[in-house]
């Protein structure tokens, strides 16, 4: 049955007129099981930074003042400053706007479950969160780590931070074209024939 299905999929001409850029397709994936996918990155997240601090790294590459445990954690604290806000005023504000809008007309439940599901919102938010709550996590043991774990683990929290800020921008860029009639109705489209028509 999976066999037959790729077939089709590969030689459906609409699917591939309507098929997603390769890029979205993969968050588009990923969006499918967020809980899955995002307990995952912290769960390595998490392994990668015990294991950095089971086994200190001695970074003598970098000089003293570099690896001065102060500044890092002072950096750190002002990145999940900066997450923390995201999640705090991005997606609630920017959902509730959605919402507003399309509120009242007759497909308005569908319409804004096409548009969460486009702008992978779920995958991205809690993400969000996720890195929020690893943060948080080191930022206790920070004062007692050596300067070298410190490193690491604000190397970690720094590349979880760029993945959602381009989760974010996907989420910001998606909703704006979501709000224009004629880029709307491609995206519903999209969805019926990627998601919608090979779920019956």
């Amino acid at each position: 049955v999976e066999l037959e299905r790729k077939e089709w999929r590969s030689a459906n001409q609409v699917r591939k007129d309507y098929a997603y850029p390769h890029v979205q397709a993969r968050i588009l994936d990923a969006a499918e099981d967020p809980i899955r996918h995002v307990r995952n990155w912290l769960v390595l997240a998490l392994l990668l930074s015990g294991l950095a601090w089971a086994v200190p790294i001695q970074l003598e590459v970098f000089s003293a003042d570099f690896l001065d445990s102060a500044e890092i954690i002072s950096y750190v604290a002002a990145l999940w400053a900066v997450q923390a806000t995201v999640v705090a005023l991005v997606y609630p504000i920017v959902i509730g706007f959605v919402a507003l809008l399309f509120q009242g007309r007759q497909n308005a439940k569908s319409v804004l479950y096409i548009y969460l599901h486009d702008t992978a919102a779920l995958l991205a938010g809690l993400s969000s969160l996720a890195l929020i709550a690893l943060i948080g996590v080191h930022h206790l043991a920070m004062p007692k780590t050596c300067p070298g774990v410190v490193l690491i683990w604000s190397s970690i929290a720094s590349f979880w931070f760029l993945i959602n800020m381009t989760l974010t921008a996907f989420f910001l860029v998606r909703t704006f074209e979501f709000l224009l009639p004629d880029k709307r109705a491609r995206i519903i489209q999209r969805y019926a024939v990627n998601v919608a028509w090979p779920n019956e």
